[in-house]
Formats: structure tokens, C-alpha cells, sequence
């Protein structure tokens, strides 16, 4: 059928914002079939749109899927199932030299994350964290803060749960904070962020994009499609961050630890401290935070940001930094041998990450290993 008779018309003109079910009848592609691809599948089979799901793998367990409707294809050589789709819709595992989504592009098939969909289908509020190295944390503290406050807000997206998954739940939150890859940035393309943040920058998944360019490049997406009056949440003391930041379209809200710049956030004599326009104010003190390292006293005003930019009240913001705890595997204390305490930072998987973890201590002995990944 060509482009001009189908009835959900160009992909250009396909809505920023719908309800689930305008996908019905739409023929869709899912490539990918870890935790975000099915969820993508499954709800777009749930609004009726006609859905084919792939994955390279050709020993996985896709009966799930065929229960609500979803054809499967397991294995590689997935490139002809393209034909007749007029979306593809990618998991973050798939890169973007894959044979699929550089066909679609060729073909002028639009390419989707699962992350675009659920931005698309959204009702409530989106805020996103994205940078190389501590992006959970953030997104978890911000969500607590949130909640605290009294907005029943859920950490979704490379966290764990699909973003989709959240934003269509059966009793939806009141916000939702997002944790963003640059695979799952990569391809939005509407997805705006009522504030955004974006943590640090360095070399990293080089075995995903084919430079570091185009790592940037994915990663500055979070503030791509935001207005005059959405937060651009960035950090001040990152050269490639503030670069990016000085051409984003939202209010900039510079972060750093140290002296709060106009507009922004930071840490003076102790206490958070935000000059944010109709936020001045103290937050939270800082020795309350239990998180070591000053990349996390970083992190926390990020979280600061990203709560403010909801209505979060510092009291409940204050209570939260007291009482949170940095999930498994992040400079996590695991026991103490003969005054030596044992500490697991294996969620640290770059260089990056690692040297910010063993500047978190005095006095180090690094037990590391791990995967180059370019």
C-alpha cells in the first residue's frame, strides 16, 4: 500500500502524543525480544496494531508473545520481515550497524525505541537522566524524592522497568523518572522531557556507535524536543556536557559540586543549595548524604534538579537524601576483614566509573577485570 493511502498517513505526521489504540492496525516490527522489546510488543499487540517480533537468538521462549497475538521470528536473516512494516521498533541490545535498522533506514521505515513509543502514549509527567556513569542512582534518588513529596512517581526505563510498562500500568504514577541510555536515546525522536539531565560524559560503548561523536550526539537527545519552559539539568564541571547544553532549548540549570551559579545548583558551606528562579533555598545537608564521593554529592543535585522541577519541597527532598542507600553492586560495603572493609562497585563497567569509585577512598587495593568495549 503506498505511503499516501495508509490510513495512519506519513510518519511525519503520525502524533507526538496518543492514546494506545491509534496503533490499531498499524504493521509494526519489534527487533529485540529482552525485557524492553517484549514489553513493546505485547502492548502494541494490547492496542491492536498487527505485530511481528524478532530477536538474532534463535533459542528463546517467545510463547508469551504468541499468546496475545505477536508473530515470531527466531534467528538471524530477519531483514525480509521489514517488508510491508511501516515501524520498527528496537531494543537497546541491537546496535545501530545491525542489518535490520540499517535496512530500515535505507528503506525510510521509521526507527523507534522502546523509549519514543512510551514517550508517545505518556499522560503524565516525564523527567529523564542520562550520562556515562551514575544514572540509576540518580533516577532512583529523584523518584524517592518525588514520592516523598507526595507525587507517586516510579523509576522506569534502563533502571529496569520498561518505560512503556510504566507509563501504561493499570494504575498509572503520577510521574515518571526515566533512566535513558544513549541506545534507547539514539532513536527517539519526539520524546520531550518536562526536565532533563544529563550527568557526565566520557568514552564509552564504542562497540554500539560508531564514534564518539555519535555518542554525544545520542546522548543530547534528552533535551532535543523540550520548550523554553522544561529544565535542561547538566553538569557545569563536564566540557562535552556544557557544550551540548549551550544549544538546548529548555532553561539551563547548571549543577555542580561547589558555588550554585545563577540559575543552577551546588553545594555551599555544606548544604545543597539551588538558585533556580522560584526555588532559592537550601535542600539538604550534605554529610546527610550516605553515599561516598563527591560524583554522588554530583548525582544528588541532579536528583535535586530533576525533583524541583516536579514540585518536590526540600523538607521531604532533606529526608530523603538522609535515609537513601545506593542499590547492589555500587560501591556497595560488603564486609570488613581485620579493619579492610570490602567494597563492591562491579556496576562500575568503564574507566570512568572506576576512577571516580577509587577516588571515593584514601587508600585502595583494586581487585578489576572486565570487557573492552572499545
Amino acid at each position: 500500500m503506498a505511503e499516501s493511502l495508509w490510513p495512519h498517513g506519513p510518519a511525519a505526521s503520525w502524533p507526538t502524543r496518543c492514546r494506545p489504540e491509534w496503533f490499531a492496525g498499524l504493521p509494526v516490527l519489534v527487533a529485540g525480544l529482552g525485557r524492553s522489546g517484549r514489553a513493546a510488543a505485547r502492548h502494541l499487540a494490547d492496542a491492536g496494531a498487527d505485530v511481528i517480533a524478532c530477536d538474532d537468538n534463535p533459542d528463546l521462549d517467545a510463547g508469551e508473545l504468541a499468546a496475545v497475538g505477536v508473530k515470531t521470528h527466531l534467528g538471524p536473516d530477519a531483514v525480509g520481515l521489514l517488508q510491508g512494516r511501516r515501524l520498527l521498533v528496537v531494543a537497546p541490545g541491537l546496535p545501530e550497524a545491525h542489518p535490520l535498522i540499517q535496512a530500515a533506514l535505507a528503506a525510510g521505515v521509521p526507527v523507534w525505541s522502546e523509549v519514543e513509543l512510551a514517550g508517545r502514549v505518556a499522560t503524565m509527567p516525564l523527567v529523564g537522566v542520562t550520562g556515562t556513569n551514575g544514572k540509576t542512582t540518580t533516577t532512583e534518588l529523584a523518584a524517592a524524592m518525588l514520592a516523598a513529596s507526595g507525587l507517586p512517581a516510579v523509576a522506569a526505563g534502563n533502571v529496569g522497568l520498561p518505560l512503556v510498562d510504566a507509563v501504561l500500568a493499570r494504575r498509572p504514577p503520577a510521574a515518571v523518572v526515566a533512566e535513558l541510555s544513549s541506545f534507547q536515546l539514539r532513536f527517539t525522536v519526539t520524546l520531550r522531557l518536562a526536565a532533563g539531565a544529563w550527568l557526565n560524559f566520557a568514552p564509552d560503548h564504542l562497540d554500539w556507535h560508531p564514534d564518539l561523536a555519535a555518542y554525544a550526539d545520542a546522548k543530547a537527545r534528552i533535551w532535543a524536543n523540550q520548550g523554553p519552559d522544561d529544565w535542561s539539568v547538566y553538569a557545569a564541571d563536564d566540557p562535552v556536557v556544557t557544550g551540548h547544553a549551550a544549544s538546548a532549548p529548555g532553561m539551563p540549570v547548571p549543577f555542580a559540586v561547589g558555588r550554585a551559579a545563577p540559575g543552577g545548583l551546588g553545594v555551599e558551606a555544606g548544604v545543597a543549595l539551588s538558585r533556580i528562579p522560584g526555588h532559592e533555598g537550601g535542600l539538604w545537608r550534605a554529610a546527610a548524604l550516605r553515599l561516598p564521593g563527591r560524583h554522588n554529592l554530583a548525582n544528588a543535585l541532579a536528583a535535586s534538579g530533576l525533583a524541583l522541577a516536579l514540585g518536590a519541597h526540600p523538607a521531604a527532598m532533606a529526608r530523603t537524601v538522609a535515609a537513601f542507600r545506593a542499590g547492589p553492586h555500587r560501591l556497595a560495603t560488603v564486609g570488613e576483614v581485620r579493619g579492610v572493609a570490602f567494597v563492591n562497585d562491579s556496576k562500575a563497567t568503564n574507566p570512568h566509573a572506576a576512577a571516580r569509585a577509587l577516588a571515593a577512598f584514601p587508600r585502595v587495593v583494586w581487585v578489576a577485570g572486565g570487557r573492552n568495549k572499545g
